[in-house]
């Protein structure tokens, strides 16, 4: 039993090193993780692992990475996006590469020696990317493809992409930079349309990772633009009575004074004069101040 155990360990590290790296991971927002291989379990990306041939990308929800491919390629991929590294061979004359989009969004700019030997022969070299709908080669450029339940598209950042439904591989159209294709299931690729510099800001934005000091930008930002803060709101303690005296404005009217002692012969202004002041307790509810005043005499 233990050298069966040792044997499949010995196997599994040998897989491991003879595994081809064909880039590494070099920006990072939120959870990914990668599925050697395409097996479970899933490995957690950080920052500077290793990509493998065969591997599939895995982005969750409002997390991105980017991976710089061995020509200098470099690959950013949106969240809630999975992609198969299905081929990748590189050398001084060569270049051959299959991403497969399953789900979601996936940038590529192509690196200018790579862009170099695809010029040079279209036929031998190429760097594609694929969805179910659609496959988007490049003529020397910066683009990006997404895929949906119903359909894929292509926006061409700089230089040219070629695009066909594989169902449909006769019907071969090119996409300018500033364009845009939508592929649906069963149709050859729509006419491309321009974009406004809008929509491939936001496209760009959608694969890019982000730094902390980015988003924490971006909270500010917002905050102060929007006046909403993303923070819990702390909760307040009931102010004491005396607290809400000082801080609500007293009103400048002066309670009246009344007489309550009728005089009906001369005063005596030596007697010295009594008043009574009572003060009614204050409420909770409010500030209502009621003063009675009385006096042996007239005070006028």
């Amino acid at each position: 039993m233990f050298a069966l155990i040792i044997l499949i360990l010995s196997l599994f590290y040998l897989n491991v090193a003879n595994a081809e790296e064909v880039g590494k991971v070099t920006a990072l927002q939120g959870v990914v993780d990668i599925l050697r291989e395409g097996k479970a379990p899933a490995v957690t990306v950080k920052i500077n692992d290793p990509v493998y041939l065969n591997d599939i990308i895995r982005t969750k929800t409002d997390s991105r990475v980017e991976i710089t491919f061995r020509d200098g390629t470099v690959v950013k991929v949106a969240p809630r996006s999975r992609i198969d590294i299905k081929e990748y061979f590189t050398d001084a004359h060569s270049l051959r590469v299959t991403l497969n989009l399953q789900r979601g969004k996936v940038g590529a700019h192509i690196s200018k020696q790579s862009v170099e030997k695809i010029k040079a022969s279209p036929q031998a070299n190429r760097f594609e990317i694929k969805t179910p709908i659609v496959v988007a080669g490049v003529r020397g450029t910066n683009y990006i493809v997404s895929h949906y339940l119903a359909y894929s598209t292509v926006t061409v950042i700089t230089g040219r992409v070629y695009c066909y439904n594989p169902q449909i591989p006769e019907k071969v159209i090119e996409v300018e930079a500033g364009q845009l294709t939508v592929i649906k299931e069963g149709t050859p690729p729509s006419p491309p349309r321009k974009l406004t510099p809008s929509e491939i800001q936001r496209e760009q934005r959608d694969i890019t990772p982000t730094i902390a000091e980015e988003r924490e930008k971006e909270r500010i930002d917002k905050t102060m633009i929007l006046g909403v803060s993303e923070e819990k709101p702390s909760v307040q303690t009931p102010s004491p009575i005396y607290e809400k005296i000082i801080i609500q404005p007293f009103r400048e009217t002066t309670p009246p004074i009344t007489e309550t002692t009728q005089v009906t012969e001369p005063l005596n202004i030596n007697e010295p004069l009594n008043i009574n002041v009572s003060l009614q307790s204050i409420e909770p509810e409010g500030i209502n101040l009621n003063y009675k005043v009385s006096a042996n005499r007239d005070i006028n």
